[in-house]
Formats: structure tokens, sequence, C-alpha cells
């Protein structure tokens, strides 16, 4: 198992009890390391010196509980996944501590290997979504510094925002009429930019039918590859609270595309999975990917389903914005 697999810290002060759970865990197949403590000092300790990504902590502590624990924990960790185990006779005391707690799982005891198994694969999957969802663009200044270029644009193509990667593809890429300080997405080619326009009215109109693709690719006559705008709508937050799309602006020639194997790293794919990543962050659709991956559309699909677990996403514009911004 890799050092850098999650790491889960298991707490119960009664050794019989934290025996059986190490047997259960020992039976689970997935990549976590387990540190196991009968002390809630003790795993307190190690927790603050090096936290952890899970911990499973019974309810009752002796002089402390769980829910205590978890919140000094916590202060160490906020974006880590906490969870719950305890006798069938504390249970209206565990649901309680899941509503007032912030406790994302509770077992009782002993746990079922089927059902511990089910919510650890649940909370890697949150885990990861999480860490993805840390790499937010929460201010203009940490976007200016990407290498990535990000935009907004209004549903009828206005040019809302770019960083300065955006600005550099718009200016001088050769595919996008951008004179006199336009403030319009405009390609070179007129037909393009009714395309353009055309296919941003119906993504706005249709949000929920975007789970195919929600990407556009920009042509030149004299440019071997195209410049891939992958799109994610937003109902509101734009000038004035409008409709407006976040946009990844990709230019190939300008920056290298992350490779499948950095993907699989980065988003703890497999490389079947990972392939299948990648060609949707080349532009393509599902078809083309499976092509390229070698595979039936029907397994990459499959594939599809399992990364969107995985990653706490949905919709594949979602999974590109994820992937490239993991990987930058």
């Amino acid at each position: 198992m890799s050092d850098q697999s999650p790491r889960m810290i298991c707490i119960d002060d009664d050794p019989l009890a934290l025996d059986q759970l190490r047997f259960a865990l020992d039976e689970i197949r997935l990549p976590i390391r387990c540190d196991y403590f009968g002390s809630p000092a003790k795993a307190l300790s190690a927790h603050r010196a090096n936290p952890a990504d899970l911990v499973l902590s019974d309810l009752r502590l002796g002089a402390t509980t769980g829910l205590k624990l978890i919140a000094e924990m916590r202060n160490y960790s906020p974006n880590g996944i906490y969870m719950l185990i305890s006798g069938q006779a504390d249970l209206e005391s565990a649901l309680a501590a899941m509503n007032y707690g912030d406790v994302y799982r509770f077992y009782t005891k002993p746990a079922e290997r089927e059902n511990l198994e089910a919510g650890l694969c649940d909370a890697l999957s949150e885990l990861n979504a999480r860490r993805l969802r840390s790499v937010s663009l929460t201010t203009l200044g940490a976007v200016e510094q990407m290498t990535i270029g990000v935009a907004a644009i209004g549903v009828d193509g206005a040019l809302i925002f770019a960083n300065g990667a955006a600005k550099c593809i718009f200016e001088e890429s050769g595919f996008f009429d951008m004179r006199g300080g336009a403030t319009t997405v405009r390609s070179v080619q007129a037909d393009e930019t009714r395309q353009f326009q055309e296919f941003l009215r119906k993504c706005a109109a249709n949000p929920g039918d975007l789970q195919e693709r929600c990407m556009f690719r920009f042509t030149a006559p004299d440019k071997p590859t195209p410049v891939i705008f992958s799109l994610s709508f937003s109902a509101s937050g734009g000038p004035q609270d409008q409709p407006f799309f976040n946009a990844l602006v990709l230019d190939p020639a300008r920056r290298s595309l992350p490779k499948a194997s950095e993907i699989a790293a980065a988003l703890n794919l497999t490389p079947s999975e990972a392939r299948i990543v990648h060609g949707l962050a080349e532009g393509d659709n599902m078809e083309e990917a499976a092509n390229r991956a070698g595979i039936s559309i029907s397994t990459a699909r499959s594939y599809l389903k399992t990364v969107f677990s995985k990653t706490g996403v949905s919709r594949q514009a979602e999974l590109v914005r994820l992937t490239l911004l993991a990987c930058a």
C-alpha cells in the first residue's frame, strides 16, 4: 500500500472491541492505512502531529466522548472524515451526535465487515471530492496566477472576465477575433461565432441535458489542433445576478495537457479510468474517448460512472475542470 494512501485513526478504550475492529478492517481490501489507539489522548496527540484523513471513534471513551474528541481533532483536519461506532444502547446518543456534530457515519457494535466496507468506500469518495473542491477559484488574484486559461462568459457570449492565461489565448492564438478591445468572444470564422452563441443559448436553456458534453471547439484553417472551451453553467452570481458560464480555455498547442498517468495519480483513478478522463480532457466526446482507449462505449460509460463516484462530480465538464485544476 502506498504511503500516499489515506490514513485512518481508530479509537476505542475497550481492547477487545478495538481488536474486533482491527480484524474487520484487515479483511477489507481498501487503500487505507490504519492506526489503532486505546487512549483518546494518544490518538489526539498522533492526529495533532500528523492529521489523519479519516477517524473512526467509539462514542464512549471513559472520561470523554468520541464527539468531544472529534471536535478537538477537527481543529487539525477540518476537511477530514469523522465517524462514530457505539453499542446499540447508545443509538439515540449517536444519532444526536450525527445531527449536531457533523459525523459522517455511525456504526453499531460489532460492526459488520460489509457495512464498514460500504461506508468506507463512500468516505473515500467524499474525501476525494472534498480535496478537489478545495482547489477553488476563491480570489481573482489566485486565478490570475494560474497557468490554465480561466474565463467567465455570459449567455450571449460576452466576455465578463479572463485571467492572464486566457487573455493570451484570446489575443495571440490566432483562433479569435478580439480586435479593438472586443468584449464578446468571437471566432475568426463568422459561422463558428454564430455556432458558439447558439451553443451557449442551448446550454443555458437545458443545463440538465449536458451530462454528455459541455465543450466547444474553436478551429482555425491553419491550426492543426482546436482551442477547447470546457464550460460549467451557473444560474446566478454574475453581474446583476445574471446567469453565466465558467470556462476553462485550453490550447493544446500552448500548454500540454496532463498525461493519463498524472490524472490517475491526482484523482486516485485506475489507468483505464484515467485514459477515459484523459480523452475527455482532450475534448473528445464519450465515443471518441472510448475509441482512443480501445474499449467499447458501454465499458467507457461504466468507467466514467466509477470516476464520478470517486471524484464527487456528476458531469463531464465538471470532471474535466477538476482534472485540469488538480493537475495544474
